[in-house]
């Protein structure tokens, strides 16, 4: 949604990753707070469709510090549309791995 198109505007995340906890599938990305780094993980849950309002992506992010340790691989982002193209085909890959049980 809305927070998740801001984020990528102020911050323009260069390196994404996948991580995979417990079936569940996030990109990663690092945050600067002041003089500390934050690896925090985004991931789309859906979307809401709200009685008369526009449709809502939802998204989880959770503090990715520790998640998915032995499953990190560096994803192509910055030709391929970015922190919510990313997000996009993570969902979009996660939807079909289910649909195939």
């Amino acid at each position: 949604g809305p927070y998740v198109a801001q984020l990528e505007k102020e911050i323009a995340p260069d390196l994404l990753y996948r991580a995979e906890e417990n079936g569940r599938g996030y990109v990663l990305l690092g945050l600067d707070d002041g003089s500390e780094r934050l690896r925090v993980g985004v991931r789309k849950l859906g979307m809401a469709h709200l009685k008369g309002l526009e449709k809502l992506a939802i998204y989880e992010i959770v503090d990715a510090t520790n998640l998915g340790l032995d499953s990190r691989k560096l994803l192509e982002s910055g030709l391929n549309g970015g922190l919510i193209g990313t997000i996009e085909r993570e969902f979009s890959r996660a939807r079909a791995g289910a649909d195939l049980l």
